[in-house]
């Protein structure tokens, strides 16, 4: 009977190494899916900062060639208008 008893002994502590290890393995295993998560959302994240950054500058840019093209638009008004005034 005490043999019985050490045998389960044994079988339980196996079972709980067991367990355990197989708890590590998989805390590794999520640990490692998070981190690769996480750098996949970083690089999203800092690639969509530089598409924002250049549409930015792009729309910027855009207008302040309107602003120019519009003013010169103005002014060439603006000089028929005072020619024809003249005439």
């Amino acid at each position: 009977m005490a043999q019985l008893s050490e045998i389960d002994k044994n079988v339980k502590d196996n079972l709980n190494a067991d367990a355990k290890t197989q708890d590590a393995k998989l805390a590794a295993k999520l640990e490692a899916r998070r981190k690769k998560k996480e750098s996949q959302l970083t690089q999203n994240t800092d690639m969509k900062k530089a598409q924002l950054e250049e549409r930015i500058n792009k729309a910027l840019s855009d207008s302040k060639g309107y602003q120019a093209k519009r003013h010169e638009r103005t002014m060439e008004e603006l000089e028929k208008t005072i020619r024809e005034m003249q005439l």
